[in-house]
């Protein structure tokens, strides 16, 4: 009897645009690859989502200063887990 186990995941993503003054309209395109995979992605913005691919998400501009929001999408599946962290550059509006 042969076991085939599924490899961890690879995960890969891009952020269009990353930096810009806000409001500022991000997509995310998800380009992970694996088998059974599942997906949660937290946006540094109070939202998070559990798709593959995400609707663009807005990123609002502080009236005082420039704000980081730090991404996080962290996939898995049963032979592992895997997370990548980025970051959003969003002007001040001011």
């Amino acid at each position: 009897v042969s076991i085939v186990l599924p490899p961890a995941p690879r995960f890969s993503y891009n952020i269009s645009p990353s930096n810009g003054c806000g409001p500022l309209t991000v997509a995310f395109d998800n380009e992970s690859v694996g088998r059974a995979l599942s997906y949660q992605w937290d946006f540094g913005n109070g939202e998070s989502s559990t798709a593959a691919q995400p609707s663009p998400v807005v990123f609002q501009p502080s009236a005082f200063q420039d704000t980081v929001y730090h991404i996080s999408l962290t996939v898995n599946n049963l032979c592992g887990t895997v997370t990548y962290r980025d970051s959003v550059l969003v002007r001040t509006s001011a």
